[in-house]
């Protein structure tokens, strides 16, 4: 073996990687997002290296981009408590500040309820009107769909959690997601008819 292609969790690459270094084997990672991994390389000596991001390129794609085009609105941020959510949404917040900029409203909602009627109501009422939500797509749905009944002009965005198969409640047009491409969307047409012919459906790590 001159080379290891894999590996999807950090538990399994940080416990593999110190055999594979001993025997001289590099390692390309795919799904592995943790930064320390290859933070850490000039003190732990892992041959490691990464095709997919990093964990915190999420969040600093979301506090680049939205600081960028929300810089003269109205704009909120909420998180689901999670620590996902909460990273995401400080991570903003600290890049808004950087940037002189100061939300309307900084919540925290609560995940997987039927209806957020609630805090649409305290969105609308801080003049909010564009809001990110560090959560999961189904949340950030209900949100949409709430906001258009209580004709609260709100515009959302969130993360790759967006990325999700169509649920119950379709995202409010205008929903922005912030995320890497569909690969399947851009990749080359000779390569997709390589896939098709072998019957395999590209995603992110193929």
């Amino acid at each position: 073996v001159n080379i290891v292609v894999g590996f999807l969790c950090t538990e399994a690459i940080e416990a593999a990687m110190p055999i594979l270094k001993d025997a001289n084997i590099p390692v390309i990672t795919i799904g592995v997002r943790t930064e320390s991994l290859t933070d850490r390389r000039a003190k732990t000596g892992w041959p490691v290296y990464r095709l997919g991001p990093r964990g915190d390129d999420e969040r600093n794609a979301v506090a680049s981009a939205l600081t960028r085009l929300w810089q003269n609105e109205l704009f909120a941020i909420i998180d689901d408590g999670t620590i996902y959510g909460r990273e995401i949404a400080e991570t903003l917040r600290a890049a808004a500040e950087q940037a002189a900029l100061k939300p309307v409203f900084v919540d925290t909602f609560r995940p997987q309820l039927d209806n957020q009627i609630g805090m649409i109501g305290r969105l609308k009422k801080a003049g909010a009107t564009h809001v990110f939500a560090g959560g999961d797509g189904d949340d950030i749905a209900i949100m949409g769909r709430d906001a258009a009944q209580l004709q609260a002009g709100i515009v959302f965005a969130g993360g790759e959690n967006l990325r999700t198969p169509p649920g119950d409640v379709p995202y409010s047009l205008g929903t922005l997601m912030i995320a890497p491409p569909e690969w399947a969307d851009v990749a080359d047409p000779k390569v997709l008819a390589a896939f098709a012919a072998q019957k395999v459906v590209p995603d992110g790590y193929t």
